[in-house]
């Protein structure tokens, strides 16, 4: 809100809503059981509906404060809330799943990797470097490397630094379209937000659903 030189109350009220609506819907996922590690696929079910009804709530609260705030024009309402709703569920599912996985182990294994984690986080960036500034047709066979390199990285490393390499992949697909790169920078710019979108989700899900398979697959054998 104050980017746009609107009153500071506004820009007031959009950040303590925003943080008062994430407040709110971790405490519910922890009431209802959700693992931080999300090992199980109960706890992705959880991730799923918390994340989006978060972003609801957010983006819901921002729309409503820009527009009494008058920086949002009433006609631009619904299609500033369904941004407002993509940007932050992108933002909880690319930053907000290393953040939630982050511990004192996790962060000391990230500073003192094994070559083969490294190979594995470093192909994944590399090859999406690649894929996403290179021309449209021709990276594209690229843009599916990732998705392996990051499910062997989260089954052989854990969840945290699988989600850390997509924050770092994000940035470098965020980076291309800005520049006229990639394969979705020849589309119009709500097609490629959207494309891009889709693309960094699907990516995202690789390491969590992994995880969450062999944490049931362990949790199993112990039991037996």
């Amino acid at each position: 809100a104050l980017s746009v030189d609107m009153p500071w109350w506004t820009a007031t009220l959009v950040a303590l809503g925003n943080a008062a609506a994430m407040a709110f819907v971790a405490v519910e996922l922890r009431h209802f059981g959700m693992h931080p590690a999300l090992d199980r696929r109960h706890d992705l079910r959880l991730l799923a509906l918390g994340a989006f009804g978060a972003s609801a709530l957010t983006a819901s609260n921002s729309t409503l404060w820009l527009l009494l705030g008058g920086a949002l024009p009433s006609h631009l309402v619904t299609r500033a809330w369904g941004f407002g709703l993509l940007g932050d569920l992108m933002g909880i599912v690319v930053v907000g799943v290393p953040l939630l996985t982050v511990s004192r182990r996790s962060l000391a294994a990230l500073l003192a990797p094994g070559w083969r984690s490294a190979a594995l986080a470093a192909g994944a960036l590399l090859t999406a470097w690649a894929a996403f500034r290179g021309g449209v047709y021709s990276s594209a066979p690229l843009l599916f490397v990732p998705y392996l390199l990051l499910g062997g990285l989260a089954l052989r490393s854990g969840l945290f630094k699988a989600s850390a390499t997509v924050a770092l992949v994000a940035l470098v697909a965020l980076s291309s379209p800005a520049v006229g790169l990639g394969p979705f920078a020849q589309t119009t710019p709500a097609t490629g937000l959207a494309m891009l979108a889709g693309y960094l989700a699907t990516l995202a899900a690789m390491p969590l659903l992994v995880t969450a398979l062999t944490g049931e697959l362990g949790a199993t054998e112990q039991r037996w």
